[in-house]
């Protein structure tokens, strides 16, 4: 029996001091049913997708709005927003920073 290689480490960002990326995605369902509640059709659309990235050491150059850089490489398309940005400074710990991102690949 083969041994199976995992990938280790962030896949998703190419440089920075990124210490984790977490990415979801989600889509609007719409179920239709008949006269005797079978189901009947279902579709879906607006797709979004959500991202938080979270590093240490000096700070991104990201701010909030329409973003094209510092995006996780899972995410493309369409308008992509910054939505939230946390710096933290400790005087025994690296600066950390947090930065949360919502992709809308159907908008323009």
């Amino acid at each position: 029996m083969s041994a199976v290689t995992a990938s280790l480490g962030i896949n998703s960002f190419t440089s920075g001091t990124v210490t984790k990326v977490s990415t979801s995605a989600k889509v609007t369902t719409k179920v239709l049913t008949d006269y005797s509640g079978a189901f009947s059709a279902a579709a879906i659309f607006d797709p979004l997708y959500e991202a938080t990235v979270e590093g240490s050491g000096t700070y991104p150059s990201i701010a909030l709005g329409v973003i094209s850089t510092n995006i996780p490489s899972t995410i493309s398309g369409g308008s992509i927003l910054c939505d939230s940005y946390t710096q933290t400074e400790k005087n025994d710990e690296f600066q950390s920073w947090k930065y949360t991102i919502k992709g809308f690949p159907s908008a323009s």
